[in-house]
């Protein structure tokens, strides 16, 4: 009788060579719902604080009425200008994404500027369209209002904790997602 040789079950490993380069690549990994959200709430109390003092401040002193409407269009624009040339300029990171360890990245190619202010811009007038449009008509959308846009925002939270990267619509919109850095 003849002995067949068996085939051996043991795993061949990759020469050293290629494992130390694959060990020393970087490869983006997604960020996790709750770094994301930890970047955004420090960011948010980085721009609120101030804003909650000066709105003391403005009401304290009578002056907010005459001017809320001018406020309001003021803040929204420190707050879209804050992320669009932080994250524009700062390697795709706020200083609440720089203290959780998480940036912005582009699917393909660099991170650019119209990226970004898309990426923004969509989650801006997704989340805020009733308080926009009360802005710029100064009348109340109604409950019907309230509702879409608590549901675009369970839509985007609900996309952050579903999608395997974790991206919310504006994410998808601008071709864009968060990575740990």
């Amino acid at each position: 009788m003849v002995k067949r040789k068996r085939k051996s079950t043991r795993v061949k490993t990759a020469p050293a060579i290629q494992t130390q380069a694959l060990k020393n690549a970087s490869f983006p990994v997604a960020a996790g719902s709750s770094r994301r959200f930890g970047g955004f709430l420090i960011d948010y109390l980085l721009l609120g604080i101030p804003n909650s003092v000066l709105l003391w401040f403005l009401k304290d002193n009578g002056l907010y009425t005459p001017i809320a409407t001018f406020y309001s269009i003021f803040f929204a624009s420190v707050v879209l200008f804050y992320f669009v040339f932080l994250t524009w300029k700062n390697n795709g990171q706020t200083i609440g994404k720089q203290i959780v360890g998480t940036r912005v990245a582009s699917w393909r190619g660099k991170i650019t500027l119209s990226k970004v202010a898309l990426r923004y811009v969509s989650l801006f007038f997704l989340v805020q369209f009733p308080q926009v449009y009360l802005m710029l008509t100064g009348s109340q959308l109604g409950i019907g209002w309230l509702v879409i846009n608590v549901l675009a925002i369970v839509l985007v939270v609900l996309l952050l904790i579903i999608d395997d990267e974790h991206r919310g619509v504006h994410d998808m919109i601008a071709g864009t997602w968060v990575v740990r850095k």
